[in-house]
C-alpha cells in the first residue's frame, strides 16, 4: 500500500465526506476532492487527479495537501514549474512537511541540482528518521555521493 494511499484512508476515517449533515457539505466537498485526487493520483490517473485536486485548491487554496498532492501531479505531467510553485507553496503552509520536502528533493535531483536535492532530502531525514521517506532520501543521498563527477569535454582537452 503506497503513502498516498494510506493518507486516503486516514482522511476517509478522520473527515465526514459522506456526512448527511447540510454544515458538514462545504468542507465534505472539500475533503471528497481531496480524497479522490490522492486516489486518482496513487494510480497514476493524473487527468482525473488533475481536475479533483484542483477543485480542491478551488475550495481551499491554502489548504497544504491539495497544494502538494497537486503539485506532484503537475511535476509528473511535465508541468514542473508549476509544480514546483505549489510544493513549495504546500512547505511554505506546512514547514514540518516530510512529503513536502522529499518531493521538492526529487524534483531537483532529477533536474540535476544535487545540492539543492540533498538539502530537501536531509530536510526529511531529520523530519522523520526511520521513516519510508526518509529512507528514500538516504538512498538518493548515497546514489549522489557515489557517482562520480562527470568530465565535460572542455576540461579534458585543457588538460592534455
Amino acid at each position: 500500500m503506497g503513502v498516498a494511499t494510506r493518507v486516503v484512508i486516514v482522511v476517509l476515517m478522520c473527515s465526514p465526506i459522506y456526512s448527511s449533515d447540510a454544515n458538514a457539505g462545504e468542507a465534505g466537498q472539500y475533503e471528497r476532492h481531496l480524497t479522490k485526487g490522492i486516489l486518482f493520483l496513487d494510480q497514476k490517473e493524473y487527468p482525473r487527479a488533475t481536475e479533483e485536486l484542483e477543485a480542491a485548491i478551488k475550495d481551499k487554496p491554502e489548504d497544504p495537501l491539495a497544494n502538494l498532492y497537486l503539485g506532484i501531479v503537475y511535476c509528473n505531467t511535465g508541468k514542473e514549474q508549476e509544480g514546483e510553485r505549489l510544493l513549495k507553496k504546500a512547505l511554505k503552509l506546512d514547514p514540518g512537511s516530510a512529503r513536502a520536502n522529499y518531493e521538492l528533493g526529487l524534483l531537483y535531483y532529477r533536474r540535476g541540482l544535487n545540492e539543492e536535492a540533498r538539502d530537501f532530502f536531509e530536510s526529511v531525514q531529520g523530519a522523520g528518521p526511520g521513516t519510508e521517506l526518509s529512507e528514500l532520501a538516504g538512498r538518493h543521498i548515497k546514489e549522489m555521493d557515489s557517482r562520480k563527477p562527470r568530465v565535460r569535454n572542455w576540461e579534458a582537452s585543457i588538460t592534455t
